[in-house]
C-alpha cells in the first residue's frame, strides 16, 4: 500500500498545475472552491466527515470560500519533494 500511495503521490507531484501542502493544524473540514461554485463538508461530533454538503454558487459564498481556503494554504507547508 506505501508503494502505491508513494507512487500516485509522485506522480501527482510530477503534474502540470498540481500542488500539494500539508497543513500541521487540525482541519476540520473539506473545502472545494472553483470558479463557479463553492463546497463545505464538515466533520461530525465524533470526528468523522459528515457527507452532508454545503454548496453554493453565490459570489459571495465563493470568495467567503476561497478566503477561508487562503487560511489554510497560508499555514501550511508546500510539498516539492519526496
Amino acid at each position: 500500500m506505501k508503494k502505491i500511495i508513494m507512487t500516485d503521490l509522485k506522480f501527482l507531484l510530477e503534474s502540470k498545475n498540481v500542488e500539494i501542502y500539508i497543513c500541521e493544524k487540525s482541519v476540520t473540514l473539506k473545502d472545494v472552491v472553483t470558479e463557479r461554485f463553492c463546497s463545505l463538508v464538515l466533520f461530525d461530533k465524533k470526528g468523522k466527515f459528515d457527507h452532508q454538503r454545503l454548496m453554493s454558487f453565490d459570489e459571495s459564498a465563493l470568495k467567503w470560500c476561497e478566503e477561508l481556503f487562503l487560511y489554510y494554504k497560508d499555514r501550511s507547508t508546500q510539498l516539492e519533494k519526496l
